[in-house]
């Protein structure tokens, strides 16, 4: 695969390694043996692949989705069918603390990280590492287990809610053999950029509801609104099975470590001098990809919440009006007419359909007036 681009094109390269023909090979002659294979998605990187339990990833799903772990092959041929979801996603984790010798390769990869970031960035250079590079790993370790375990409750929810790490991610191999014209599901590929797992969730979801409306067609005694509702495809048992926290593995995560460390040089440099880095709660930085991140450094009000005796306040009104977002009103638009009332009309509710600045079509314009303002389609009434 060749690519053009500066940034990695990492779905379109998991794309093309999914429709390899060495890929389709191997699932073609896993399906001769009468099994049902699975794709793995990793990262190249030599850390165990091993639970918080100790066992092996492939060994914790196995295990889960079984209705009965065999112990012989005449246990296996008996037994009940496991069941067999599109997608099944585990997080990740940083090494154990009694793991000293992951600890430090986690320690010596986040060092080097910083050292090429400062020659490949000299006006951003961000200065020597932090001197307490190796004491902030337990820090980032409870960064990282509560981001999983916030993931975990987004799922519970909604099963594509929060973000599936793709570093250790399965996806039914047969879901991608699928292809073809007529009334068949998308295929089941990764969106071409970053954020590929987001194209993945979007077509399994769809591959999903093929197989429901397939399951009615098939048999019409079957409910479909609670098979819809559910998320379960009666072949599969479930269709997604979100296990961030119990199947975490071990990655390289040197590029989150290096993203927190950074926030924190770059956060400390923007607040009074005689503040220390370690004087910084961890709350306040962020970590790259996780779904606890605060309010970006810079911003006015994490700046003042940050200070020490000032409390965090509400930014005050620009007095600004509203721009509309059609071409006839890029500018800065007049105040609405008041109506009988004292109040100002907003742009939704005028009387001949169109805004109040003369816009042929629906404004959508967003009011940039502070927290008060409405969502876009509405803008802020205010009187005087």
């Amino acid at each position: 695969m060749q690519w053009t681009s500066k940034a990695f094109p990492f779905g379109e390269a998991r794309n093309t390694t999914l429709t390899s023909d060495a890929t389709r090979q191997a699932l073609h002659g896993l399906v001769g043996r009468d099994t049902h294979p699975y794709l793995s998605f990793m990262d190249f990187d030599d850390y165990p692949h091993t639970t918080p339990s100790g066992r092996h990833v492939f060994d914790h799903f196995a295990r889960e989705l079984a209705f009965q772990v065999p112990t012989t092959a005449a246990d296996s041929h008996d037994a009940t069918s496991p069941l067999r979801p599109l997608l099944m996603s585990g997080g990740y984790r940083i090494p154990d603390r009694t793991d000293t010798t992951g600890r430090d390769q986690l320690v010596s990869e986040t060092r080097r990280r910083w050292q090429r970031y400062n020659e490949e960035n000299p006006k951003k250079s961000l200065g020597e590492p932090p001197a307490d590079l190796a004491e902030m790993v337990d820090e980032f370790d409870l960064e990282i287990r509560e981001d999983m375990r916030a993931r975990a409750r987004m799922a519970g929810q909604a099963p594509f809610q929060a973000y599936s790490p793709e570093p250790n991610l399965f996806v039914d191999g047969l879901a991608t053999l699928v292809e073809g014209d007529g009334p068949t599901p998308p295929l089941v590929r990764f969106s071409p950029g970053s954020a590929e797992f987001n194209g993945l969730a979007l077509s399994l979801m769809h591959f999903a509801a093929w197989e429901i409306v397939q399951d009615q067609v098939a048999q019409p005694s079957t409910s479909l609104s609670n098979a819809a509702e559910l998320l379960r495809p009666a072949v599969r048992g479930t269709a997604f099975v979100i296990d961030v926290e119990n199947a975490a593995t071990q990655t390289d995560l040197s590029r989150l470590y290096f993203g927190m460390l950074q926030s924190r040089r770059e956060t400390v440099r923007q607040l009074p001098p005689g503040l220390t880095e370690s004087q910084i709660d961890r709350h306040l930085l962020r970590v790259p990809q996780s779904h606890l991140n605060p309010v970006p450094y810079g911003s006015s009000s994490r700046s003042r919440a940050m200070r020490p005796g000032r409390p965090s306040r509400r930014p005050k009104s620009t007095g600004s009006w509203p721009r509309c977002a059609s071409p006839e009103g890029r500018s800065r638009t007049r105040p609405p007419p008041r109506t009988s009332t004292g109040r100002r009309r907003s742009s939704t509710s005028s009387p001949n359909g169109t805004c109040w600045h003369g816009c042929r079509r629906r404004c959508r314009s967003r009011a940039t007036s502070g927290p008060g303002s409405r969502r876009a389609g509405r803008t802020r009434t205010r009187t005087r």
